[in-house]
């Protein structure tokens, strides 16, 4: 093997690392939201993801400041129905 070729694949693999190690959090803001518990649509929250799976859904003023700084997905103009697949 060639010397560029090792430190290509060391490269690749360092800059692969670094990205997995990277929290990816967003907060998703619903207009409504369907709970399939009640069967009703409720207003007023905010859906808390951390590495593509959900942690909660939490009302507006029970967000911490940390959640509240996570990368913005704006559905307020929106109805979110969780877990609906085609």
């Amino acid at each position: 093997m060639s010397i560029r070729l090792i430190v290509f694949l060391l490269f690749g693999l360092l800059c692969s690392n670094s990205e997995a190690q990277q929290q990816q959090k967003f907060l998703i803001r619903t207009g409504k939201i369907f709970d399939s518990e009640s069967g009703q649509f409720k207003q007023g929250l905010s859906i808390v993801v951390v590495n593509a799976k959900i942690e909660g859904v939490k009302a507006e003023k029970d967000l911490t400041a940390e959640e509240k700084n996570y990368s913005l997905i704006d559905l307020s103009n929106y109805a979110v129905l969780p877990g609906l697949i085609d």
